[in-house]
């Protein structure tokens, strides 16, 4: 059951995907303001995963009002996009790599994605740029100061680029922390994404929550990344902490 689960679903994500750059192309052409017409997309599309996947998903808002500037986030699931978009469409920071992906081109485009590699200096620097100019514009932009999916439930030390670029705007940075009830929904290691989504994406229903910080700002891009890094690594030691104590009382 759980097989056949996993492949209807993943059946719909790729067809709900296709719509919506589709409907995103076609309303983007004939609309005034793109910008927003990206937004509805995005934000619908990861409603619609979610929908799909059946996760519920708790939101803990201790910001009390709309981030703005820069989202900073830990990284532990391609499910993470789906949640944090539902709530906050905005650019987001990814692998250049996703760039290459059949029929992801024009999509990234449309979605105003913010291409990298991180082995290219000359990449790394641009994207610094690209961030900037967002956030002057008063865009929101999304980024994983991880890098990437690390081997821990546990943030991975923080990229420190973007901090730089926060830090010299006088930027607003809110940390939010992701968590996921079941903690083999991580997507770690060297399993590829297929079989992890056929694992943990058969079941009947999902937990995850969501916990929006207040916004940090600090002139001192160092002191910012230390900041930053402290609030989410503590969050996610209490998710921790609080799920075994929960375990130990069942």
């Amino acid at each position: 059951m759980k097989f056949l689960r996993a492949t209807y679903r993943l059946f719909r994500i790729s067809t709900c995907t296709i719509y919506y750059i589709i409907w995103g192309k076609l309303h983007s052409a004939r609309s005034e303001d793109p910008a927003k017409v990206t937004k509805k997309m995005l934000r619908n599309w990861a409603k619609k995963c979610l929908y799909i996947l059946n996760y519920e998903v708790k939101v803990i808002n201790q910001g009390k009002l709309q981030p703005r500037g820069i989202i900073m986030s830990n990284h532990r699931s391609y499910v993470d996009i789906f949640i944090l978009f539902s709530l906050y469409p905005s650019s987001i920071v990814a692998k250049s790599a996703v760039g290459k992906w059949p029929g992801l081109r024009s999509a990234v485009k449309l979605a105003d994605m913010i291409l990298v590699d991180r082995g290219n200096h000359n990449s790394r620097l641009n994207t610094m740029k690209e961030i900037k100019a967002r956030v002057e514009n008063e865009k929101r932009v999304v980024l994983f100061p991880e890098g990437g999916i690390g081997d821990s439930y546990y943030p991975q030390k923080f990229k420190g680029g973007s901090f730089l670029i926060a830090s010299q705007l006088n930027a607003p940075i809110t940390p939010i922390t992701l968590w996921y009830e079941d903690q083999n929904d991580a997507w770690m290691g060297s399993i590829s994404f297929v079989r992890h989504f056929y694992q943990q994406m058969g079941k009947k229903k999902s937990f995850a929550t969501i916990k929006v910080q207040p916004p940090v700002q600090n002139d001192d891009h160092k002191a910012l990344s230390n900041e930053v890094y402290d609030v989410i690594y503590q969050s996610v030691s209490d998710f921790d902490h609080l799920q075994k104590d929960n375990k130990q009382i069942a």
